[in-house]
C-alpha cells in the first residue's frame, strides 16, 4: 500500500511540474517566438533546479558526521541488547522456548 501511495504522489509531482513549465512557456510566448521561448524555459528550469539542488547539497554538509559510520548501528544494537537482556531475565522460560525454536527453525531451514 506504501508503493501505490507513493506512486500516486510522484505522478502528482511531475504532473504538477509538467503545469508548472506550461505555465513558465506561456508566459514566455508573450515575450517571445515560440522557439525561443521553449528555450527560455527550459534554462529557466534548469537553473531552478541548480540553485534547489545547490542548496540541498549546502544544507547537507553541516549535517553529517564523519566521526565514525558505524555509530547509529552500534547504538540501536545496544539498546536492542539492553531490552532483550532483561526480558530474558524476568521471562527465562519464555526466553528458552524462543531459544529452541529459533534452533529449529534454523535446523530446518535450508
Amino acid at each position: 500500500m506504501f508503493f501505490l501511495a507513493l506512486l500516486v504522489a510522484c505522478v502528482g509531482v511531475v504532473t504538477a511540474f509538467a503545469f508548472v513549465c506550461l505555465a513558465l512557456y506561456d508566459g514566455w510566448l508573450y515575450v517571445f517566438s515560440p522557439a525561443i521561448a521553449a528555450l527560455v524555459t527550459s534554462v529557466t528550469v534548469l537553473v531552478v533546479t541548480a540553485l534547489i539542488v545547490g542548496m540541498f547539497v549546502l544544507m547537507g554538509r553541516g549535517r553529517r558526521d564523519t566521526s565514525d559510520a558505524y555509530s547509529a548501528g552500534r547504538t540501536i544494537g545496544s539498546l536492542f541488547a539492553k531490552r532483550f537482556r532483561s526480558y530474558a531475565e524476568e521471562n527465562p522460560h519464555a526466553s528458552l522456548l524462543m531459544s529452541l525454536l529459533a534452533g529449529f527453525a534454523a535446523g530446518t531451514g535450508d
